[in-house]
């Protein structure tokens, strides 16, 4: 709920200004639906004369859409009108380039997906630089068809996710991506179609948006659960750790690579150049390989063999099970958090590893018992990282609502 403070200068107002209508959009957004001009007042603590104001310049956007409510016989009063986000009208692509596929979405600012491309294929090396062209490519194809759809539409940001170490300050560079087969990697194409569009480009790190895509169904959500370590597997094995509904990613933007925490100094060569790293053992790579299955074997097929009582792959789903346990114990000790989402190809796998990993929690845990972690799987999984990306431009651009609707200076008296 935000209110305004006193404030003679010009600053001032401008500031309180965009506060508040940050939290008219955010109210919108959460209502998912019909919400009217008293009710958002009453959510948002001004007055109704603002809130008719900033209505009216939303309307005037397109951004809303108002309605009247069917009144009751016998009713007396006004009817009252309902607003809803209009779909469509502003909305940000999420791009995902990932060793097995490739993604693009247009998601409106409900969070919404309003558009698709998804390829699922294999990606290293060249052929993973090739896929950033053809993304861009197919990119190109999502903004024809978001605009044959939506005539008014705007897009407001582009937002990109990558299994890697991201270059510094927002830089559109990956420093290292062993699944890719990236070093040093710089984006700039992806830059010059951002600033072909009039928009800005902003990189991620996969695991760190995933986490936010499968866990909001809108960018002003709080994400369920609040506080949660996410594992995302697709090809490797990334994470994420959330608290209290935001991410963190340490000093440099970096933390959460769980995948390359150390299980045995003496177990296998990982992608990263160490040894005896986690994803070794429950990336989906490595997890196939140990199972007898062939690279492109789904996790379905891993559960049949497991279910089926194949030796291989029962003693691939231990080993990981085991392994997963032993790195969220210690990482439950260090970071406090209660709960563990497992995303992406793993996913599935959530109810044949939870033995395995409760048993290793129940002889590790310092602080916690074991029967109060939450073990979930996340839902539609492939979809999570680029949707997330998309997400973290549109949230980004709620708290600057006036790049967001398209005006620079506050009206008269606001």
């Amino acid at each position: 709920m935000l209110h305004r403070p006193r404030s003679t200068g010009p600053a001032g107002v401008a500031t309180v200004r965009s506060m508040n209508l940050t939290s008219v959009l955010t109210e919108l957004i959460r209502a998912e639906g019909q919400i009217s001009r008293a009710e958002l007042a009453t959510a948002t603590g001004l007055t109704r004369m603002t809130i008719s104001r900033f209505m009216d310049e939303l309307t005037e956007a397109g951004m809303v859409t108002e309605t009247v409510k069917p009144v009751r016989p016998g009713a007396r009063g006004r009817p009252a009108s309902c607003a809803t986000v209009t779909p469509g009208r502003r909305f940000a692509l999420g791009v995902e380039v990932n060793a097995n596929s490739l993604t693009i979405l247009a998601v409106d600012i409900t969070g919404s997906i309003i558009a698709r491309r998804v390829f699922v294929q294999g990606f290293a090396g060249e052929a993973a630089r090739r896929a950033v062209s053809w993304a861009l490519e197919q990119a190109e194809h999502v903004l024809a068809e978001v605009a044959a759809r939506h005539p008014d539409s705007r897009l407001i940001g582009i937002g990109m996710a990558l299994p890697g170490i991201l270059g510094l300050d927002g830089a559109p560079e990956i420093i290292n991506a062993p699944n890719l087969d990236w070093r040093r990697e710089h984006l700039t194409t992806v830059a010059a179609f951002a600033a072909d569009h009039g928009v800005e480009l902003t990189i991620h790190n996969e695991a760190t948006v995933a986490s936010r895509g499968a866990t909001m169904p809108t960018p002003v959500s709080i994400p369920q659960p609040a506080s949660f370590i996410y594992l995302s597997g697709e090809v490797g094995l990334g994470g994420a750790i959330m608290v209290n509904g935001e991410n963190y990613t340490g000093v440099n933007g970096r933390a959460g690579e769980i995948g390359h925490v150390c299980v045995n100094p003496d177990g296998p060569l990982c992608a990263c150049g160490a040894t005896g790293c986690l994803e070794v053992y429950l990336g989906p790579k490595g997890l196939r390989q140990r199972a007898g299955l062939g690279p492109t074997a789904s996790a379905d097929e891993l559960i049949t063999a497991w279910t089926n009582g194949d030796p291989a792959a029962r003693a691939a789903v231990d080993t990981a099970g085991r392994a997963l346990g032993l790195v969220l114990a210690a990482t439950i000790n260090l970071v406090d958090v209660p709960a563990v989402v497992v995303g992406g190809w793993l996913s599935p796998l959530t109810q044949i590893l939870r033995i395995h990993v409760h048993r290793e929690l129940v002889t590790r845990l310092v602080a916690f018992d074991p029967a109060d972690i939450d073990f979930l799987a996340a839902g539609d999984g492939m979809l999570a990282a680029a949707r997330g990306a998309a997400l973290a431009v549109i949230a980004d651009h709620i708290t600057r609502p006036e790049d967001l609707i398209g005006t620079t200076a506050p009206p008269a008296g606001v």
